[in-house]
C-alpha cells in the first residue's frame, strides 16, 4: 500500500535543534526582535529571544532552538503539519535566522497524534498498564507517563490541556473528547538509532523513509503498552492451586486499580524491595503474564483505541 503522507495524521510537534556556527552572530542576530543580553561570569555572552513558538539561544559558538515545529506553522498544535508544511517552516526558520536550518542536529523529536473518542480521554487510562523497560507514573494533573531515561511516553486529554494553559481551542476541537498519544525521543543518540543515522539532522525528517521510521516507531511504542482486559473467572475442576493463585493476584490488580498498582510498583521500588533491579523486572514481567493468561476479550475501551491506532497504522504502511 503506498505511504499517504500528504493526509497524513501523525503530527511531528516538538523539535529541539542545535548547529556550530562559526562565530556569525551578527549576521544570525539581523532579523531577531526583543533579543536579550545574557553576561556570565566566565566572560562569555549568549542572546535569546523568541520568534513565534520558538525558543532562540544563541551562545558563543551555536545555536539552539526548541518549540513546536506545529504551533509554529498553525499557531496551535492540535493540526497535523505535513511534510511538505514542515519543510516550509523549516525554511521561513532559515530565511529569519539566515542560516541552513536543515542542516541543525536533532535533539529530541515528539510524535503525536489526537484521536476523537467516544468518552472523555481518562476513563481510557486505567486500561493502559505497564510497559517493559519503562516507568508508569500514576496519573499527574491529568496525564499519564511512562519514562525512560531519554525516551518518554505519554497520554492525556487534549482539550482538557489546552483549556488548564488557556490555549484557545480550534473552533472544530470544542467539545469533543480528544485523546491524545505521545512519543518524545530525548535525544541525538535515540533518534540516531529509530532513523539510523549516524548523525541526525533535520534534513532527514524531509524524506520519506526516515518519516516513516518515526510513524513505525511510535506505533510500536503503542504496542508495548500492556492494554488491560477483563480478568476470566471461570474456574474448571483442572485447574492447580498455582491457577487458582494467579487467578486471585489478577483479580486483586484489577479491583485495584491500575493507579495504584503502579504507585505500588513504585514504592516497592523505593524501599529497595528487591536488590537488584533486574529482580524488579523480573516481577512486572511475572505479572504482566499472570494478567495475560488470566485475562479475556471484549474490553470495548481497548477495542476503541486498538482499532483508531490501527487505522494510522494501516494509513502508513
Amino acid at each position: 500500500m503506498r505511504i499517504l503522507y500528504r493526509f497524513c495524521k501523525i503530527l511531528i510537534d516538538t523539535l529541539n535543534i542545535s548547529y556550530k556556527h562559526n562565530g556569525e552572530r551578527d549576521e544570525l542576530l539581523t532579523n531577531l526582535e526583543k533579543v536579550t543580553t545574557i553576561n556570565y561570569y566566565n566572560g562569555t555572552t549568549s542572546f535569546s529571544c523568541k520568534y513565534k513558538d520558538y525558543n532562540i539561544s544563541i551562545g558563543d559558538s551555536n545555536i539552539k532552538l526548541s518549540g513546536s515545529i506545529a504551533k509554529q506553522y498553525f499557531g496551535n498544535n492540535f493540526q497535523t503539519i505535513t511534510r511538505p508544511q514542515l519543510i516550509e517552516t523549516i525554511e521561513e526558520l532559515s530565511e529569519h535566522l539566515n542560516c541552513d536550518v536543515s542542516e541543525f542536529k536533532l535533539h529530541r523529536v515528539d510524535v503525536a497524534t489526537n484521536f476523537e473518542m467516544d468518552y472523555s480521554p481518562p476513563i481510557y487510562f486505567d486500561y493502559l498498564g505497564q510497559c517493559e523497560y519503562y516507568t508508569r507514573q500514576p496519573k499527574f494533573d491529568g496525564t499519564v507517563y511512562w519514562n525512560q531515561t531519554k525516551r518518554r511516553k505519554l497520554c492525556y486529554d487534549k482539550v482538557k490541556w489546552a483549556k488548564d494553559k488557556g490555549i484557545v481551542i480550534p473552533l472544530e476541537y470544542r467539545g469533543l473528547n480528544i485523546f491524545r498519544y505521545e512519543n518524545r525521543l530525548m535525544s541525538s543518540f535515540v533518534i540516531s538509532q529509530v532513523i539510523d543515522k549516524q548523525k541526525p539532522l533535520v534534513k532527514h525528517l524531509f524524506e520519506e523513509d526516515t518519516y516513516k521510521k518515526i510513524i513505525d516507531e511510535w506505533y510500536r511504542q503503542w504496542n508495548d503498552i500492556e492494554k488491560i482486559k477483563k480478568v476470566n473467572f471461570n474456574l474448571t475442576d483442572t485447574m492447580k492451586q498455582s491457577d487458582i493463585e494467579n487467578l486471585m493476584i489478577t483479580g486483586f490488580i484489577d479491583a485495584m486499580g491500575e493507579e495504584q498498582y503502579s504507585t505500588l510498583l513504585q514504592r516497592m521500588k523505593d524501599y529497595n524491595v528487591f536488590k537488584h533491579p533486574s529482580q524488579y523486572s523480573r516481577f512486572k514481567k511475572a505479572i504482566r503474564e499472570k494478567r495475560r493468561l488470566n485475562s479475556v476479550d471484549g474490553n470495548p475501551l481497548i477495542e476503541e483505541l486498538e482499532m483508531k491506532i490501527g487505522d494510522v497504522e494501516v494509513y502508513y504502511s
